[in-house]
């Protein structure tokens, strides 16, 4: 008598639900992942003493100290309407690059909000920015960290 052998299958497993798996965590992983880099600046205000001589200079001084905008060598209290109204009453834009030169004066207590709008003001009268800074500081300090 002869025996057959008896063939055993090869046992295969279903593999349609590993890719149904596969998938669904790619897309988990997409959704959860932040693929846009955040833009922004690290924003140091400058703050320092300044010499009280200003009869020698020409420049307009703006002094911010808290939720205060002070304006000129009498350091007048004024709002930022005010002061949007001063700076185009000087017609900044009609000036040599040189005599354009506005100068803020921050103490350590200004929010980053109020050194922005004044900053804003400024520019959008056509002034240039002069900020008043520690000896030794150089602008590029901190750069590199975010």
């Amino acid at each position: 008598m002869a025996h057959r052998r008896k063939q055993r299958s090869v046992a295969e497993a279903n593999v349609g639900p590993f890719s149904d798996i596969a998938f669904l965590l790619i897309i988990f992983f997409i959704l959860t992942t932040t693929l846009t880099r955040l833009a922004g600046n690290r924003l140091d205000i400058p703050a320092a003493e300044e010499s009280r001589d200003k009869s020698s200079t020409e420049q307009p001084t703006i002094t911010l100290s808290g939720e205060r905008i002070l304006w000129g060598t009498g350091e007048q209290e004024i709002s930022l309407r005010e002061l949007r109204g001063r700076l185009l009453e000087l017609d900044l834009p009609s000036r040599d690059t040189g005599r354009r030169i506005v100068v803020i004066n921050c103490s350590p207590d200004v929010i980053y909000q109020r050194y922005y709008e004044v900053m804003m003001a400024i520019t959008e009268a056509g002034g240039v920015l002069g900020i008043i800074a520690e000896p030794g500081e150089t602008a590029d300090e901190d750069a590199d960290t975010p």
